[in-house]
């Protein structure tokens, strides 16, 4: 009777290691895929800044000159868009809608640009900007790049006066 439960124990316990070993093998065919659609995230994420920074160029460039000397702030809208497109089967939905308010954002300043109304002008460019960097946060937030930052930072020792200033 005493070998009966110690083997039916056994058995149990082994169903059960069982178990678990198949959840964390089904698990872990998911890892190459995961770690590939992160990869094609991120070389996208990167080229639509690269579109992004183009843009902010331009913007900045015909905010301070108050006018618009040709028709390429509405060639960089329509790359950035473009851009978007391009990557927003891999995307997350927030960061797709967020990149969309920015070129609307765009939109709103050259028009406002068009009208020639200063405070109209000062407006749509503080709100183009803020809601530029608000996609910044929200990239930086979904990729976990602060945490991988500190993560890698951790890796190697740094001297202590970059340590007091990474803090």
């Amino acid at each position: 009777m005493n070998r009966d439960i110690i083997y039916i124990l056994a058995i149990s316990i082994t169903a059960l290691l069982s178990i678990i070993n198949l959840y964390y093998t089904v698990k872990n065919r998911k890892n190459p895929l995961r770690e590939h659609v992160y990869k094609e995230q991120l070389l996208g994420v990167g080229k639509i800044m690269a579109a992004f920074y183009q843009l902010n160029n331009e913007i900045s460039r015909i905010f301070n000159a108050k006018e618009v000397q040709n028709d390429n702030l509405q060639v960089l809208i329509e790359k950035v868009g473009e851009s978007i497109y391009q990557y927003e089967h891999i995307m997350i939905d927030e960061i797709i809608t967020l990149a969309n308010e920015v070129v609307t954002q765009s939109d709103s300043f050259f028009i406002a640009i068009s009208s020639g109304k200063l405070e109209e002008i000062n407006l749509n460019y503080d709100n183009y900007f803020k809601s530029y960097f608000s996609l910044i946060q929200l990239l930086r937030d979904t990729f976990g790049i602060d945490e991988l930052s500190k993560e890698n930072q951790s890796l190697y020792k740094l001297p202590k006066y970059l340590k007091s200033i990474l803090k």
